[in-house]
């Protein structure tokens, strides 16, 4: 399986769409498992996350690029919010329809 560790080339190819799978994303980022399309796993510090087929994976090499990584989800989606504030504003939006 192919794989990278450039975390801006992965999102514009394999980038959560909406605020389910940023959230979707930050969890298997976090804990590993599958979340949504979005898979985590994790070894001596290392999560490697796919997003389906037809992505190359993400690796994560250490628990402070797994920080950075969630930084930028954070900021390239989350409109000044932190994940979770995103992810519970626009569900409950959603709600209100």
């Amino acid at each position: 399986m192919p794989a990278t560790t450039n975390f801006d080339e992965w999102l514009d190819d394999a980038g959560p769409q909406g605020y389910q799978e940023i959230w979707e994303l930050a969890q298997a980022v976090k804990s590993g498992g599958n979340y949504g399309r979005f898979a985590g796993k994790g070894a001596n510090d290392k999560t490697v996350v796919t997003a389906g087929s037809g992505h190359e994976a993400l690796i994560i090499a250490s628990p402070e690029a797994r920080s950075r990584f969630l930084e930028m989800v954070r900021d390239r989606y989350c409109n000044e919010m932190t994940i979770e504030g995103y992810y519970e504003f626009n569900r409950q939006l959603e709600q209100d329809d």
